[in-house]
């Protein structure tokens, strides 16, 4: 970041402003940041970023089958809108295995997603647990 800075002509402060809020900083610099970016390639560490912000940018869709064109169409779906919105889809099949999906969502879990999307109608009591999941503000799990 701090090449990207330099080519720039900006601080690094600015640039992370840029990677994270685009419209935050003057078209100018955020001109200048861009064409830095791509004359570097420079990749941004999204865990850098995921850990300042105590959150990814990171969404969990865990499927029970790739292979069914329902869960094929829904993870198509999701994908489009939320890389459109700047997420990255970690995609999880289970193949209809409980504890498949169990271990999916605590993996998927401790990467500190900004959501997790999990599709199908039967989910083992584990996955369900509030222990697991959370509670929502209305006790729902």
């Amino acid at each position: 970041m701090s090449d990207v800075a330099e080519a720039a002509n900006v601080s690094p402060s600015t640039v992370s402003l840029y990677l994270r809020r685009p419209k935050a900083v003057s078209k100018k610099a955020g001109a200048a940041i861009a064409n830095a970016i791509e004359t570097l390639g420079y990749v941004p560490n999204l865990m850098a970023g995921g850990l300042a912000a105590a959150r990814s940018r990171v969404v969990g869709v865990i499927v029970p089958s790739m292979s069914n064109a329902f869960f094929a169409q829904t993870a198509s779906a999701l994908q489009a809108i939320l890389s459109a919105r700047g997420f990255q889809i970690m995609f999880g099949n289970t193949d209809y295995d409980e504890e498949a999906e169990f271990d999916l969502v605590r993996a998927y879990l401790s990467w500190s997603p900004s959501a997790l999307v999990l599709t199908g109608l039967y989910h083992s009591p584990l996955t369900q647990s509030s222990r697991l999941c959370g509670s929502a503000p209305d006790g729902t799990t």
